[in-house]
């Protein structure tokens, strides 16, 4: 049943593990190491009688390699005869510490176990070398074994235990190394992970991003959840957390043409979740409201969402700038013809659904022109002005409002009328305050816009830009740019440049309320696990930073 819920929600294999089969007897994971069954014969039996004949979905088998009677050779052509697709050394990977290294001086630790797996690929099995450290994906790398699953252990036996944001960064951060250093020699690894406090979610979307994993691989985190939740809606929100990586990656890759397009610089969290929530309302062909605060790039968020939504068409889209209600209007809703003038179609007339309209300076409209503008966003109809024939338009609108819409009605600028159905609508851009990671990109950019290699920030600058308020957003920080470039030639002190900002600054330890563990862990991840910029970046020597991570454990 799990099997073809599993292939109905659009997982791509089935791992049989004599774990899972374990479990589901009501058998704790840990039993798979004990000599309860033939651990080999239990997992295969299993395997070809309850998945094989279930399921159209490859079939890959965690074989225990334990009995030194085992004739590897003849094992794999068995499971060939079977028609197994795949294999793994699985569960040998909860052995570790003095109790491997007893195995391995034997001759039934990891080394068997790559033995058992390069024969397995050698005779065209597909193969998946589970691993818990840097040292053994190295020795399963070295070997040739082409696809890794980091595994951090156990699941948690209670919904309670599941992993939180800051845990799911130091997992992280283990997993990017361990990625990172392999992947050096063997571009082309594709790398799983597995296990420990890790079941699915947002954390779960969060780490595969930051540690540039490839897919996740569910034993009890799935196999047990029909006792909590449909596991059809549990492996689909896994397959949907790939989807969202995959589209996400692709963006991150596209971020260079996004910028020199757009001028948008995406390599923050809040720039990412602003964009996917984007991307949400293009899809249900929503009209859009874009908020945020002066300068922070509103504009050209909404050109951005405006080409996403013509898609391969090259039209450009209307943009309105509303300056006043006796111009504005006609554009908009059009005008009938009358005494001495000429019928004038609008914007909303002549628009589709695949060429968007781009309005701002929505508060110099009457409440009666934004009550009409609110019934046309929500029923799709509109009157030209002094007209009384109703006419309907599929075109979408994108409207940029200087704050909320539930804050511009409070405040005046917007008609109830008009904030309630924006309501569910809003993207909001986040202010340069809030996208630190993005500080250093954008600076780089706004020096080379003024013809200024952007190397010249060296890392004090880029470390005071980043500690900065930026209470002018985007502006402020071209005409912090524009000064060091023209007046200063890039050469400041730290206490000039703080000076100049207006002298507040923020502790590299006070940015927020976090322990100092996971200030290192955020340092790291921001300079991608370079520790001589991430030493720099906290104002701290090499040498300090290297005893903070093994005073912190962050890289055991």
């Amino acid at each position: 049943m799990a099997a073809q819920a599993a292939e109905q929600a659009g997982a791509d294999f089935i791992l049989a593990l004599g774990a899972g089969k374990m479990r589901s007897m009501g058998v704790a994971s840990p039993a798979s190491l004990l000599p309860v069954y033939d651990g080999v014969d239990f997992t295969i039996d299993f395997a070809i009688s309850e998945l094989l004949p279930r399921t159209g979905l490859p079939v890959y088998v965690g074989l225990p390699l334990f009995d030194p009677r085992l004739d590897c050779s003849a094992l794999i052509e068995r499971l060939k005869k079977l028609d197994i697709k795949g294999l793994t050394n699985f569960p040998a990977v909860f052995h570790f510490g003095e109790r491997a290294e007893t195995l391995e001086k034997f001759g039934f630790g990891q080394g068997r176990e790559i033995a058992f797996l390069t024969e397995a690929s050698n005779a065209g099995l597909e193969t998946i070398g589970y691993v818990r450290s840097r040292a053994d994906a190295t020795a399963m790398v070295a070997a040739g074994i082409s696809t890794l699953c980091i595994n951090f252990g156990l699941n948690p036996t209670a919904r309670r235990d599941e992993v939180g944001a800051e845990k799911a960064d130091r997992i992280a951060v283990v997993a990017k190394d361990i990625v990172e250093h392999v992947r050096k020699p063997r571009r082309k690894l594709t790398i799983f992970l597995g296990g420990g406090p890790v079941s699915g979610g947002a954390n779960l979307d969060r780490l595969c991003r930051k540690a540039e994993i490839d897919g996740f691989i569910g034993g009890s985190a799935l196999d047990r959840v029909p006792l909590e939740r449909s596991l059809v809606n549990s492996v689909a929100s896994f397959r949907e957390i790939e989807v969202l990586q995959n589209r996400l990656m692709r963006v991150q890759r596209k971020v260079p043409g996004f910028s020199d397009r757009y001028g948008i610089v995406c390599q923050s969290f809040a720039m990412d979740e602003m964009l996917d929530r984007a991307e949400k309302l293009i899809k249900t062909g929503s009209h859009i409201a874009i908020s945020g605060e002066e300068n922070t790039g509103r504009l050209n968020v909404a050109r951005m969402i405006a080409s996403r939504i013509q898609g391969s068409r090259r039209q450009k889209s209307w943009e309105l700038v509303l300056t006043g209600e006796a111009e504005s209007a006609p554009q908009l809703f059009g005008r009938p013809k009358g005494c001495r003038r000429r019928r004038l179609v609008g914007m909303l007339e002549l628009s589709n659904a695949r060429k968007p309209i781009i309005l701002s300076g929505i508060p110099w409209l009457s409440p009666e022109l934004q009550d009409m503008l609110a019934e046309f966003v929500s029923e799709g109809s509109f009157r030209s002005a002094g007209s009384p024939t109703v006419k309907q338009s599929d075109a979408r609108v994108i409207l940029i409002l200087d704050s909320t819409a539930e804050t511009s009605a409070r405040n005046g600028t917007l008609t109830e009328s008009l904030a309630a159905v924006l309501k569910g609508r809003e993207v909001s851009v986040p202010p340069l305050r809030d996208r630190i990671e993005d500080i250093p990109e954008l600076a780089r950019k706004s020096a080379e816009g003024l013809g200024v290699d952007g190397e010249r920030l060296t890392t004090p600058i880029i470390r005071t830009l980043v500690r900065h308020g930026w209470p002018g957003n985007l502006k402020e920080l071209d005409a912090v740019i524009l000064w060091l470039a023209k007046d200063r030639n890039f050469r400041v002190s730290e206490t000039e440049l703080i000076a100049h900002l207006g002298g507040h600054q923020q502790s590299a330890g006070g940015l927020s309320a976090i322990s100092r563990r996971d200030r290192i862990i955020q340092a790291l991840l921001l300079n991608n696990l370079n520790r001589t910029r991430t030493a720099e970046y906290l104002g701290v020597s090499r040498k300090t930073l290297y005893n903070q991570i093994k005073k912190y454990d962050i890289l055991s």
